[in-house]
């Protein structure tokens, strides 16, 4: 018999080794690709069920032996299609930035990829871009390196990706250099790079991207403040990072150092200006943390699980399909300001309605606050002396006071990135679709070396040979002795005068 179907219950069809083992191979296939950490007694437990059969344990092992070398060897001939991919990519996006890299003995060490869409996506978003990195959980591990951009909804938008071989400064070099070379606009004066001062990231964006400004998360600042000194400085890091006046921030910082000495000096090392708003030289829109980037760790949970060249075609997918949604939803928006936009606006606007304003010259104002002060607004500068109106490119009270004093809209006066047009720029463009069958293999690449991950350090010292290791034996509390607990001593007592 050449083919056994799998609704045959007839156990003598199945009877010669050599029709077992293939047909073992071929029922396990499919369940090694659901279930990662298959075992021959699911094999075994699985055909019972499924077929009626019986099997034995070595069979089902030799299939599942058998079906991992296959996809083992599936896995090493796909990293001989990624440059053909990344080539098809390029040719089919014009515009587009890709690199591929391989090691002395044609062994892959690492890719990039920034497609035309994206690029024009990141023309049309913020000056505010997000760098992280992301383990891979594929058969050879490796680190993702994204870039991500934010739009004036508050949400992310992808723009680049890379795979290497480990987090390090090499690689956040490499990375950062073509970044630069695709995204001219992240090494504009007005660019602001928020990451988390991990490994290399911070000396990368120095040298390759100059101009751009370092912000650091801190949300990871409080972290390691917290895990080093053990303190919990009562939400004090959080309320000097809000605060949009120099004079509060010294009044906080104080208190700091009156609460934790030692945590107050860690933290004076880290320069306030990248990571507090009110000594920040550039826009950062109000954001204190990388947490965005942080949220785009689950988004790539099953890129992070497949092989590289199926991951590459997952996550063009994924980001396609991520801009189509969102084009559709800002296409049917026929407003200036998308309607979360328009409500908040609008209760700025019932809030200054009674505001007591002072006209100094065509676009000087005087505009009393709730302290009885007077805010001085400049709408041809678009700043506010409370800080608001130009850190959040948005009108605040003030300025929207002094604005509907001049019988103009408040929503002329906000950023570029708020208006419906803009964000409708930014997913414009989607792109085009892989044909894998276009992309043979260069027979060439071979799958990156593999490296040992790091174990836990061993608690239990190993000894040498010939050295004998101390017997574990329970003590007893009563008596001293050992091989028996308080529960039993008695008994033990009264075994011994009876043998005596």
């Amino acid at each position: 018999m050449k083919l056994i179907q799998h609704d045959q219950n007839c156990l003598t069809l199945i009877q010669t080794f050599k029709a077992r083992g293939l047909y073992f191979t071929k029922f396990s296939a499919p369940l090694i690709e659901d279930i990662a950490a298959l075992k021959p007694r699911d094999v075994v437990n699985h055909v019972c069920s499924e077929v009626g059969a019986e099997a034995s344990y070595i069979t089902a092992w030799r299939s599942l032996t058998a079906n991992k070398k296959c996809k083992a060897e599936e896995i090493d001939k796909s990293y001989q299609c990624i440059k053909p991919l990344l080539n098809h990519l390029l040719a089919t996006n014009p515009g587009s930035i890709v690199s591929f890299e391989t090691d002395a003995e044609n062994r892959f060490t690492r890719a990039f990829l920034c497609l035309q869409p994206w690029i024009k996506a990141a023309e049309h978003s913020r000056t505010l871009y997000t760098l992280d990195a992301y383990h891979s959980k594929s058969s050879y591990k490796g680190m993702y390196f994204c870039a991500n951009a934010i739009e004036g909804e508050e949400k992310l938008v992808p723009i680049a990706f890379a795979i290497g071989s480990a987090e390090n400064s090499d690689n956040w070099l490499w990375f950062c250099k073509n970044l630069y070379k695709a995204l001219p606009i992240m090494n504009f004066n007005e660019s602001v790079v928020i990451n988390d001062r991990e490994k290399g990231i911070i000396d990368a964006v120095k040298m390759k991207l100059p101009n751009a400004f370092h912000a650091y998360c801190v949300w990871h600042i409080e972290k390691n403040i917290n895990t080093k000194f053990r303190t919990k400085l009562e939400g004090k890091i959080w309320a000097a990072a809000k605060l949009l006046h120099v004079e509060g921030f010294n009044k906080v910082m104080e208190e700091i150092s009156n609460l934790h000495t030692e945590a107050a000096t860690y933290h004076n090392e880290i320069p306030s200006e990248t990571w507090t708003l009110c000594k920040y030289p550039r826009n950062r829109f109000g954001h204190l943390t990388s947490n965005v980037s942080e949220s785009f760790n689950s988004w790539l949970y099953d890129e992070r699980l497949t092989e590289l060249f199926e991951a590459i075609i997952l996550l063009i997918r994924n980001v396609n399909t991520l801009y189509y949604n969102r084009r559709t939803t800002y296409s049917s928006v026929k407003t200036i300001l998308l309607q979360t936009t328009t409500r908040q606006l609008q209760s700025v606007i019932d809030k200054c309605c009674n505001r007591i304003v002072h006209q100094t010259n065509e676009s000087v104002f005087e505009v009393k606050s709730n302290d009885d002060n007077f805010c001085v607004v400049d709408l041809a500068l678009l700043t506010c002396t409370c800080q608001q109106f130009q850190q959040y490119r948005f009108p605040c009270i003030h300025a929207c006071a002094a604005i509907l004093k001049t019988h103009q809209q408040p929503s002329q006066f906000t950023h570029f990135t708020y208006y419906t047009a803009t964000l409708q720029n930014v997913y414009k463009e989607s792109v085009q679709p892989v044909d894998v069958k276009m992309c043979l293999s260069d027979n060439q690449t071979l799958p990156p070396a593999t490296i040992k991950q790091a174990d836990q350090p061993r608690k239990i010292r190993l000894h040498s040979y010939g050295e004998v290791a101390p017997e574990n034996q329970i003590t007893c509390e009563k008596c001293g002795k050992k091989d028996h607990n308080s529960r039993t001593c008695g008994r033990r007592q009264k075994k011994t005068i009876k043998k005596v």
